[in-house]
């Protein structure tokens, strides 16, 4: 019987800029230096809770730190974290954000013992006295899918002859799965064929959201991103803790446990301004979607009643918000998104506010009216009836909007 026990993690990308974050005026530190920190902090507690697993391996599945932004003093802080876990092996494969080039840090620096670093010329470690060999993806020729093959046509690989199926087989792998994307991919790669390579556990990287069960062999799995970097990621992030029992070919456990890591939050809000007339309520809605965020509660400091939320009692440090307000509203009235900016901006660590709502025209009545704001709308509304092209209807749809706003304020408010 062979057994292992290993905490699976991809995507860290420790030395992020943030740029996105911007630059605050009178901050003694800015968001984007402090979101640097949370990386850090959020790997040291991978490490932590590989100790607290008593894990004998850990698998980092590329995208480890930004080689194009990544400090010397950030690659000793890796290796010094490393060097304080020396009974554990860590096997890493470089990625897109980290790859292994010629001068990098991959290449010149020197690793702790206990790291592994799956290269081209360094494709697999077989640890003889566990059975276990693990694998990075250049061991494996022609496991990539070229831009211009659809997966249905890819033949399978024949490496699978070569692996001794009575070892645990591991395989790290960073790359695009089972989604043609074109220029966008990155070491496109087939599930099907990933499959087909005689694996007990496929270790993922390179996509930020979790994917478990890859594939219909369920021995793929993708953790993520264990920190969140923007808000296409929002919820709850993590990496996975997994076991393999193997007493024979066809005789294998695999347990895998999700645990979250995440220090921040990222959400985007669509909130429903409609019938609004005063700033006090659009807040009164922003909070209340807040409270209905799922697993919320983690991140909320006060109050301890979900249900009692409220702006006097919001208090959330870790969460970044993105607030998009749509709806109709009263023609006079102008949301002052500044204001509701402020009302939020010291409760969560990062907002930003987008105005979408439109003005609640009836233009059926306008159309009726003489003058030029009233043929100005009859004219509109039968093209925007006439055309079928959903670009072209947005764009008119705009103009009459905007040309109403023109002609009744004699200026115009940019809400799109």
């Amino acid at each position: 019987m062979r057994c292992i026990k290993f905490l699976h993690c991809a995507d860290i990308h420790l030395d992020t800029p943030f740029v996105s974050l911007g630059i605050e005026e009178n901050s003694l530190i800015s968001k984007s230096t402090l979101r640097r920190m949370d990386l850090k902090n959020t790997f040291q507690d991978i490490i932590k809770i590989a100790r607290d697993k008593e894990v004998e391996f850990i698998f980092i599945s590329g995208d480890l730190y930004e080689h194009n932004y990544v400090r010397k003093s950030t690659i000793n802080f890796i290796n010094n974290v490393f060097k304080s876990i020396s009974n554990i092996k860590v096997f890493i494969v470089p990625g897109n954000h980290d790859p292994w080039v010629k001068g990098s840090y991959y290449e010149n620096f020197e690793w702790a013992e206990n790291v592994h670093i799956l290269t081209k010329d360094n494709n697999y470690v077989y640890l003889e006295e566990e059975g276990i060999c693990i694998y990075g993806p250049d061991a494996f020729p022609g496991i990539f899918i070229s831009e211009n093959h659809s997966k249905n046509n890819i033949k399978d690989n024949n490496i699978k002859e070569y692996i001794n199926p009575d070892n645990i087989n591991i395989l790290l792998a960073h790359g695009t799965l089972d989604l043609n994307i074109g220029g966008n991919s990155y070491n496109l790669m087939s599930s099907r064929q990933l499959a087909s390579l005689g694996m007990d556990y496929i270790a993922m990287g390179h996509f930020h959201k979790r994917m478990d069960n890859i594939g219909s062999n369920e021995i793929i799995f993708n953790p993520g991103s264990p920190e969140p970097l923007g808000f296409d990621e929002p919820g709850e992030h993590g990496v996975y803790v997994g076991s393999i029992v193997k007493k024979g070919i066809q005789d294998r456990q695999i347990n895998i446990d999700f645990i979250v890591t995440n220090k921040k939050r990222y959400e985007v809000l669509r909130v429903d301004i409609s019938g609004c007339v005063t700033d006090e309520q659009i807040t009164a809605k922003i909070t209340d979607a807040i409270a209905g965020i799922p697993n919320i509660s983690t991140y909320i400091t006060s109050p301890d009643d979900m249900a009692s939320i409220n702006m006097e009692f919001l208090n959330m440090p870790s969460l970044l918000l993105s607030i998009v307000l749509y709806g109709y509203i009263d023609p006079q009235y102008k949301v002052d998104t500044e204001y509701i900016f402020s009302c939020f901006k010291d409760k969560v660590f990062y907002i930003k506010v987008k105005n979408e709502a439109v003005p609640d025209y009836d233009f059926e009545e306008i159309k009726k009216e003489t003058g030029l704001k009233g043929l100005f709308t009859k004219k509109l509304l039968e093209l925007i009836e006439k055309t079928q092209d959903t670009y072209e209807k947005e764009l008119l749809i705009k103009s009459l909007y905007y040309g109403i706003q023109a002609i009744e304020k004699g200026q115009v408010d940019v809400i799109w």
